[in-house]
């Protein structure tokens, strides 16, 4: 069995918006990383200045990039993407919804952190996956809080983190 890490990052929020960034990480049945990476999605529309500010993701990155299905993160994702395996999202349904409507169908089983942390920790005021790495997750004590880049590779190893 393997555990797929996996996020996306997209172009907003609303049902016209599609994924701009597909990142996984795939780890072996001891949780050791076999793969790491993430691709950039062609879209046919401008980002938001919002949507850039958010996730340093230019326009000019987007220039070349593959549609989703075209990129070797997915064909990677492909490769393991069968009911033996477990793919974990923060807030899946945001994820899940955007990869659908790319015609992206999941048939691993899905474990949502979001909805983990919130049966686990009654007490938090946000369950953002930042929040939570610097709330849950033990670190040194003279470590510095965690900030998000909010780019889909690295909020998977932040997810990591949480596992």
């Amino acid at each position: 069995m393997f555990t797929i890490l996996l996020d996306t990052e997209t172009s907003g929020l609303t049902v016209n918006d599609r994924v701009v960034e597909l990142g996984i990480v795939i780890l072996d049945e001891n949780f050791q990383i076999v793969y790491s990476g993430s691709d950039y999605c062609k879209i046919n529309f401008k980002l938001s200045k919002e949507v850039i500010e958010y996730t340093g993701i230019h326009d000019s990155h987007l220039e070349n990039a593959k549609p989703i299905k075209e990129t070797n993160t997915y064909l990677k994702f492909k490769e393991y993407n069968n009911e033996n395996n477990i793919v974990v999202i923060h807030n899946s349904w945001f994820d899940l919804y955007m990869l659908y409507m790319s015609h992206v169908q999941i048939k691993c089983r899905v474990v949502d952190t979001l909805n983990c942390a919130r049966q686990i920790y009654h007490d938090k005021e946000s369950y953002s996956l930042i929040n939570l790495i610097n709330t849950v997750v033990e670190k040194p004590s003279d470590t510095k809080p965690m900030t998000q880049s909010h780019r889909a590779k690295d909020d998977c190893h932040l997810l990591l983190m949480l596992l």
